[in-house]
């Protein structure tokens, strides 16, 4: 879904240009609403420095990732994605509610089927 990649992209480049974005959102944003491989690897690593004391740069993030294959193209991406980091809120907003209908998806497809009974 390109709307889906879109919003990841977006999240993370927020997240790299306004670290407070982080700090706002690390509570509440999961790994799980990100789900391409490369930038959920992103997102883990932003948060590995963040657990670590350490503010999230682009520069600690990507020598935290530099051993990590094609990552460093999809941390140029994000960046160049979101003018400014005032769109966060929206970003994360399209990842939740993403996240949630993948989950419903899910169960309904994984919902036994239930025969009906008189009564």
């Amino acid at each position: 879904m390109e709307s889906q990649l879109l919003a990841e992209k977006s999240m993370i480049g927020a997240i790299l240009l306004d670290s407070s974005i982080y700090s706002q959102y690390s509570e509440i944003l999961l790994p799980e609403y990100f789900t391409n491989t490369a930038i959920r690897k992103i997102y883990l690593a932003i948060r590995q420095v963040a657990d670590e004391g350490f503010t999230p740069v682009l520069s600690i993030i990507t020598s935290k990732l530099k051993a990590t294959q094609g990552i460093a193209s999809f941390l140029t991406d994000c960046i160049e994605l979101i003018p400014s980091s005032n769109q966060a809120t929206y970003f994360f907003k399209q990842l939740q509610k993403n996240y949630y209908r993948s989950l419903y998806q899910r169960a309904v497809v994984e919902m036994p089927s239930r025969k009906l009974c008189k009564g």
